[in-house]
């Protein structure tokens, strides 16, 4: 596991885990596939309503029984401009299979790439297989300690790499490790809530939270749902989280999706623009000439990194810097012309 750094640019990443409401199973209580779809497409409507209201960009970890129970939804959240990422198939019985498969279900409905994955319940994760299935970062781990459930207290409060795979952890408050998920919003006041999490992004330099669209659903007739989840849901909480968003908003932080986070603000030598391009698409449409490509890391972290442990070599850095000739090819007047010309586009 190899920690890295973040960039100093402040973000909030918002999330929605898109499953089946299934928590009366967990108290005992019966609630079929299609009851449960139900209670969380009414929540997801509500949550797509006020996220537009507010300009906030989301992701939204989608189970494949949703998707294939309500793909308007899902093109919906896509049209809307957020993104798209996996939370298995079965969200009460998930399986090592669903990690590969739900990118299957979801990427066929969405007709979009998926990026990111979260295991139900933010269960343990394979990342091995994870890189397998073509993911590029996972959203699994809350660093912090929920006693019947896990214990990561161990696990680093910012992103880190695992098998190739960036793991953007879950924002905790910046003292005991107080987790800032879903539930905080329904407990604690609306006030401290808000206070905790500028003090994660003056700490980590992002806030990361997730909710599940059965909270922004009326759920006083589930009498096997504890009142403390109740507490301050339905409207209720769409219009807590309205106060959040707009608070941080007005402090200028910008709402990122996870998969723009990890390609724009996660530094490291493993992760750079070359990395995310198609080289065979780029040479296609013109954009690269057709010759032999070797990605190698990201050249100008690896200079930094070189000259700052040999300040000696300063006087060859400048000498390099100097040689590149800079042509200003709008200047002339026949390029835009040529240069589509030689798009190869089919």
């Amino acid at each position: 596991m190899k920690d890295k750094s973040v960039s100093k640019h402040k973000a909030v990443l918002l999330s929605f885990d898109i499953e089946e409401f299934d928590l009366p199973k967990e108290h005992g209580a019966e609630i079929s596939l299609e009851e449960g779809v139900k209670v969380s497409a009414e929540g997801l409507t509500r949550i797509l309503k006020f996220l537009k209201k507010t300009g906030a960009k989301a992701t939204f970890f989608i189970t494949g029984n949703f998707a294939e129970m309500r793909p308007s939804l899902v093109l919906k959240i896509r049209d809307d401009g957020h993104e798209i990422a996996c939370h298995g198939v079965d969200h009460f019985q998930p399986s090592k299979s669903d990690i590969c498969e739900s990118k299957k279900i979801v990427e066929k409905i969405a007709d979009v790439k998926v990026a990111g994955y979260r295991q139900p319940r933010m269960g343990k994760i394979d990342y091995e297989e994870l890189k397998r299935c073509g993911y590029k970062y996972d959203s699994s781990v809350n660093p912090a300690f929920i006693p019947g459930r896990y214990n990561h207290l161990n696990v680093p409060r910012v992103p880190f790499e695992k098998c190739g795979v960036v793991e953007v952890p879950t924002s905790v408050a910046t003292f005991l490790r107080v987790p800032l998920f879903w539930l905080a919003l329904h407990l604690f006041p609306i006030k401290m809530y808000i206070k905790f999490a500028r003090m994660s992004l003056k700490k980590t330099g992002y806030f990361a939270t997730y909710f599940h669209p059965w909270e922004f659903a009326d759920l006083e007739d589930f009498k096997s749902v504890p009142s403390y989840i109740k507490n301050n849901s339905g409207e209720k909480l769409v219009e807590r989280l309205e106060k959040v968003i707009v608070d941080l908003q007005k402090k200028g932080v910008e709402f990122v999706t996870y998969g723009r986070y990890v390609n724009l603000y996660y530094n490291g030598d493993d992760v750079f623009f070359a990395k995310y391009m198609d080289l065979k698409s780029a040479v296609a449409i013109g954009m690269l000439p057709d010759v032999p490509f070797k990605i190698v890391g990201n050249t100008s972290l690896a200079g930094a990194s070189r000259l700052a442990a040999a300040p000696s070599m300063i006087d060859e850095f400048i000498r390099l810097s100097d040689l590149p000739r800079e042509i200003p090819l709008n200047d002339i007047p026949s390029f835009e012309d040529n240069y589509i010309d030689a798009l190869m586009l089919p």
